[in-house]
């Protein structure tokens, strides 16, 4: 694979998106990763499981931190099994150091510390399900407030599911005396930023807009945090990654990234094809799961392919050898 040394010195940029299953928009996400030059990656509802392998959701040069669920979601009865839903994961450009044993996972929430040229700078990606019950919903805000309340610079993103919180006033709509799950999380969500003097970016943005009924329904349910207004420099909405129904964010710090960043070229591998075998193809063919993470009615032409794609160079990396390139 070819790299190429790329002697710059600008922002460091951190792009968040509810992606609302991330696998069969994996391929969009590389190449934005590039075309962007994005240093960080945040993703909720990425929908990884623990049989994934690695290779199948990395993005070239960067870093994988996995915050799986790992819990049950007992929305009904019969619903008392660990979904596969939800989730989080942070990408890091390979070219930026993280500090050892800071990354940790809560809630269908991650987060890590990273080293710049300021001080350190925590990262965190945070997932609210509405279905949380009263015990999740405390030990989802035991973690955002460690994190919070931690001594680094922080950058805490993510999609708290918060609709009745007014983000242009700070405060929760509704009766403070509410008995009501969602309306306490909120308060208390509130109340952890007011007391640790958090800023926030997204005031009266749209962050997620779908159709429900025969009516578009509107929502500010993302949400970026910084320790202080000034660690930001420029913060910018773009189109929602892929199908996703939730937009995408791109921050950037005032933290410079390293002068020598490194750009993989995602599709210049050169394969020996001779030494494949077919057998090994066929054996491997009929172990792989074809099945699609999504309904394919529910799924476009471009998510679906990618999802085969996927499987494809899961089954090419272990039957065709890649030579090793030598950095020097």
């Amino acid at each position: 694979m070819n790299q190429k040394n790329v002697e710059k010195k600008r922002h460091l940029k951190v792009y968040y998106t509810n992606a609302n299953g991330l696998y069969g928009k994996l391929a969009e996400l590389r190449v934005l990763a590039e075309s962007k030059e994005l240093d960080v990656i945040c993703i909720t509802e990425s929908h990884f499981s623990d049989e994934l392998e690695e290779a199948e959701i990395q993005i070239p040069g960067f870093n994988l931190f996995k915050g799986n669920r790992d819990f049950k979601l007992e929305r009904t009865k019969k619903s008392k099994e660990i979904s596969d839903k939800g989730g989080s994961a942070i990408y890091v450009r390979d070219n930026l150091s993280i500090i050892d044993n800071s990354h940790d996972k809560g809630i269908d929430s991650t987060s890590l510390v990273i080293q710049t040229d300021i001080g350190n700078i925590l990262i965190g990606c945070f997932y609210r399900s509405m279905s949380l019950n009263d015990t999740q919903n405390a030990e989802f805000l035991e973690y955002f407030s460690s994190k919070v309340n931690s001594e680094s610079e922080k950058l805490l993103l993510g999609d708290f599911n918060c609709p009745n919180v007014s983000w242009v006033s700070g405060n929760v709509s509704g009766p403070t005396d509410s008995s009501n799950r969602s309306t306490i999380f909120q308060q208390n969500l509130l109340e952890i930023i007011h007391d640790a003097g958090m800023d926030w970016l997204i005031t009266d943005e749209i962050t997620r807009r779908r159709k429900y009924g025969d009516k578009i329904q509107e929502s500010t349910i993302d949400q970026i945090f910084c320790s202080e207004d000034s660690l930001v420099s420029e913060f910018n909405v773009f189109s929602p990654l892929g199908k996703s129904d939730h937009v995408s964010v791109i921050s950037e710090l005032n933290i410079f990234s390293p002068v020598n960043v490194h750009c993989h070229d995602v599709d210049d591998i050169k394969r020996n094809w001779a030494k494949y075998s077919i057998s090994d193809v066929l054996n491997l063919s009929l172990d792989t799961k074809w099945d699609f993470s999504n309904d394919l009615e529910d799924m476009s032409v471009e998510e679906a392919w990618n999802e085969i794609h996927g499987k494809l160079l899961k089954i090419t990396d272990k039957i065709t050898p890649v030579p090793i390139v030598q950095s020097g």
